[in-house]
């Protein structure tokens, strides 16, 4: 399946072929956010996340993000997350000074 049409002015839209998305991703809670398709953003993550962005670097850097109803200490359960959320495609990672 080809993908959309990106106009001269739109280069910093990336396009992800609904094809090229595998079965299973790594999901990645985040809270007071919202990622939209298309949408370039920035995330801090804490060091539990940074694992799963990890595992997504070493593959097809592709992720999904879903927002979670309530901050947890821990990885939140099912029923503490919304039921959809946004594939994205990780450009780039930054660590912090202090890892």
């Amino acid at each position: 399946m080809a993908t959309d049409y990106i106009a001269p002015e739109d280069k910093a839209v990336i396009k992800i072929n609904k094809n090229d998305i595998p079965g299973e991703l790594t999901i990645l809670p985040i809270v007071d956010q919202i990622a939209f398709p298309t949408l370039n953003m920035s995330l801090v993550v804490s060091d539990k996340a940074s694992e799963s962005i990890e595992l997504a670097m070493k593959g097809d850097r592709l992720i999904g993000i879903v927002g979670a109803k309530k901050q947890a200490d821990k990885m939140p359960i099912p029923g503490q997350l919304y039921d959809i959320g946004t594939v994205a495609r990780i450009l780039h990672v930054t660590r912090a000074p202090d890892s």
